[in-house]
Parts: structure tokens; sequence; C-alpha cells
């Protein structure tokens, strides 16, 4: 994957790469990725087809890589999909490898702003109240790269032993922007971690990411809500 330099993209990195709020280290960032593979990549892409061919092969029609929350393996456009989210999160976090991740291991949204609620949610108590007006710059900045409500929006729940979303995390969220016409995916992370006193882990996601997904429309006083003039 090709990360595309964006100015604006880089400025509201500058705001949400590393702030000190509230007892806790908020770190995030915003990487737009061109779909088009390097040399690396493309190493990757052939050997992961190769795995999935046989897997297609080799398992039942009813089995695991019939379907997914990214359609079915057997569907080459699903294979393609699936390429391109790990080989993003390789690319976002070299120091791990994501190159074993299944399909059912991401979360498929059905409208962008349940998406943006859990994102503002999160970021209003924390990034918004340092910066204010981050929120509307953030999401202009996206606007402007990615097209969001043009997009497929996909998020990676964290499954690993170890991986940068479940390392002593408070809370953290991660958002795949894809748009097929502009082949590209715009990748989009943050979380918190205390700062060391062991009561901020009482926090109210803590340990928790997979909830922020069933109760991000949830609305709450001083929460920007992000409300789809039409569904996706």
């Amino acid at each position: 994957m090709k990360y595309l330099e964006e100015p604006r993209i880089h400025g509201v990195n500058g705001l949400l790469a590393s702030n000190c709020i509230n007892g806790k280290i908020i770190e995030g960032k915003l990487e737009p990725f061109s779909c088009k593979k390097g040399t690396s990549d493309k190493k990757l892409s052939k050997h992961l087809e190769e795995q999935y061919a046989y897997e297609i092969a080799t398992s039942p029609k009813s089995g695991p890589v019939s379907c997914s929350p990214l359609g079915s393996l057997t569907d080459p456009s699903t294979r393609k999909l699936l390429i391109n989210l790990i080989t993003t999160m390789n690319a976002s976090f070299p120091d791990y490898d994501f190159s074993n991740l299944r399909p059912d291991q991401f979360h498929c949204f059905t409208t962008l702003s349940e998406a943006a609620n859990i994102a503002n949610k999160s970021l209003s108590d924390n990034v918004e109240m340092e910066h204010p007006g981050f929120l509307a710059e953030m999401w202009d900045a996206v606007d402007e790269s990615i097209k969001p409500a043009e997009c497929e929006i996909f998020s990676y729940v964290p499954d690993m032993e170890s991986d940068p979303f479940s390392d002593g995390n408070l809370w953290s969220f991660n958002f795949f922007f894809h748009n097929k016409n502009m082949k590209k995916i715009l990748y989009m992370t943050c979380m918190a971690k205390s700062i060391g006193d062991e009561s901020f882990k009482t926090d109210e996601y803590a340990g928790d990411e997979y909830d922020m997904y069933n109760d991000g429309d949830d609305a709450q006083d001083g929460v920007f809500e992000w409300e789809d003039d039409a569904d996706m």
C-alpha cells in the first residue's frame, strides 16, 4: 500500500498524534493509502491468495470460508478486500504482522453515522476538549480525502494475543474507509492509555472495544452526534 501525503490530513494528525488529557495519553492518526501495491505487498498478496485457494478447495461448502462480515472467501472481491485491509494494517503498524487475520475479525458498518458517532463519542471528551473545533476539522479533512459517504466502512475487532489495540489500552477504535472508485483506503485509528494511575482502568470504555460498536449511537451530553442524510 502506498502512503499518500495529504496536507489537510497531516494537519489533523498534528493535533491527534499525542495528547495528555485527564490522566490519559491519547494517540491517533489518519493514514490515506492507495490500493496500488508495492513489491512486498505483491508478494504477500500472492502468498495469501494461494493460502485462500487451498482453504476453499479443502473446506466444506458450509465451512468458515463461506460467509463472513466481509463476504465469502470464494468471492475474488472479498479476498481482494481482505488482503487490502491486512496490508493497510501492516503498513500502519510495522511492528506487528496481521497476515493471519481472518474475515470474521472485521466488523462491517451499515452507515457512516454508526462509525462516526463512535469516534466522536471518544474524541469529544478528549481531543475536542483540548482543541475546540477539532472534530469538525477532522471530518472535513476526511470528507476531502476519501468521500466517506461513498465508502464501505470496516473495523478490525481486536482478537490477537498481542496487537496495538489490546496492549493496555483504556479504549480504542479503528476504521477503514474504502472507496472503490478512488482505489483508496483511509485508515483512522485512536487509542487511550493511562499515564500510570490504575484507577483510570475504570474508564467507561475500559477493556472492551467491541462494546463501543453496540452503543455508538447513544447520545450523551456534549457529544458531537453525526446524522446521515441517507443510509450508505
